[in-house]
């Protein structure tokens, strides 16, 4: 903060106010020192009085985000990926700015798109996307990132449960990308000095977007019609029940060759694991079986995908939404309840399994989760407490 050195009083050597500012961009601290204004007043009392409104004037420009860098020493050249895929096609990404709250979102998802798989990061880009239109603008991205407040953030939250009707479930995930964001602000950039993404509000419409599990009639009628009409579709279905692989990247992007047909597991790689990290999962007898004698998988080149764009493997993968769509179409033609999506199968064999009375700690290991609790969670939630005792041995009234 600024200060005045006023050289201990002497009036014939030159005074000044001190401070120093830390550019948002290099976090290089520079230090200014202001002469203008004292050689003209010819008493210690004009020259104090002076420096306290001098003094005063620097600590509320700073303390609003007003720093005394040039705009040469503030533009930066960054890489905009926040701008959306056909204007960054036209426009491109590049682009020449002083450091905004852009800037930083931009700086952060260039190292998320890295750490993360491509879906995650497009969860983490379109909401933080929404997060900086709202900054942009409420006028907020023309304050420096350490003045936005908790206040701020809660002002957003209450934004988007206001105009969006965004579920619990979905303000949680805004919460806690933004949290990550300001955390790399404050433990990598040390731009800020607390984040501000704490004490939020509990708000949000309360929705049950969870995916159920399939009850057996209507699995019935699924079967009969997928299999009959999508027998591609059918088997990313069973993939789903029988080894618990998530229908995204991970079946989507499976290779012929992450199946091994002699140890009858199923390799899910790192680069399109949910988690980054490689595992491998048992083939079912049921699963197996049609790998071998129905899809004939082990008859196809190593590298092809086992879901290929011509409704058998191939050497190109499918969209990412394709598995969904044709699902989702099929379901609705029968008139069956949304509240069953292709993510149910996983599920459903989840529940199957649970019936069968495995451990929760196997339960665990099939599922691929990260902790028991983890797993705990899981079942309350998507299978339900269950109890063979209460259903058949509960006492008489």
């Amino acid at each position: 903060m600024p200060r005045l050195n006023d050289v201990g009083g002497n009036l014939s050597k030159p005074w000044f106010v001190e401070y120093s500012c830390r550019n948002p961009h290099t976090d290089v601290m520079k230090r200014f020192r202001i002469y203008d204004g004292f050689k003209e007043l010819t008493t210690i009392k004009e020259r104090y009085e002076y420096a306290d409104s001098l003094i005063a004037e620097i600590r509320s420009k700073l303390e609003k985000g007003i720093t005394p860098f040039t705009d040469e020493e503030r533009t930066v050249v960054y890489e905009d990926e926040l701008m959306y895929h056909n204007a960054a096609r036209i426009w491109g990404r590049q682009k020449s700015s002083v450091v905004t709250i852009r800037t930083h979102l931009s700086e952060f998802l260039k190292l998320k798109e890295v750490e993360v798989i491509h879906h995650t990061y497009q969860t983490y880009m379109s909401k933080l996307r929404i997060f900086c239109m709202y900054m942009e603008k409420m006028k907020l991205d023309q304050i420096h990132v350490s003045l936005i407040s908790n206040e701020h953030i809660c002002d957003f939250v209450r934004y988007l449960v206001a105009d969006n009707e965004l579920s619990r479930r979905s303000i949680l995930k805004y919460k806690q990308i933004l949290f990550n964001f300001f955390q790399y602000l404050l433990k990598n950039k040390k731009v800020i000095d607390r984040n501000p993404v704490e004490d939020l509000p509990n708000v949000g419409v309360r929705k049950d977007c969870a995916p159920h599990p399939i009850p057996d009639n209507i699995r019935k009628i699924l079967k009969n019609e997928i299999s009959k009409c999508d027998p591609q579709l059918w088997l990313v279905c069973q993939i789903q029940f029988y080894s618990a692989i998530r229908p995204g990247e991970e079946i989507r992007l499976m290779k012929i060759g992450d199946i091994n047909f002699d140890s009858q597991t199923i390799t899910i790689r790192k680069d399109i694991a949910k988690n980054r990290e490689t595992e491998t999962v048992d083939i079912p007898k049921q699963l197996y079986k049609e790998f071998v004698e129905v899809y004939q998988l082990h008859l196809y080149p190593t590298e092809y995908y086992v879901f290929g764009t011509d409704g058998e493997p191939g050497a190109t993968h499918l969209g990412k939404n394709s598995f969904r769509f044709r699902f989702d179409k099929i379901r609705d033609r029968l008139g069956i309840s949304s509240k069953y999506k292709l993510y149910s199968f996983k599920h459903t064999g989840a529940s199957k399994l649970k019936e069968k009375g495995i451990s929760t700690w196997e339960l665990q290991r099939h599922l691929r989760h990260k902790s028991i609790s983890t797993t705990e969670n899981y079942i309350r939630r998507t299978i339900g407490i269950r109890s063979e005792t209460i259903k058949n041995e509960f006492p008489d009234i």
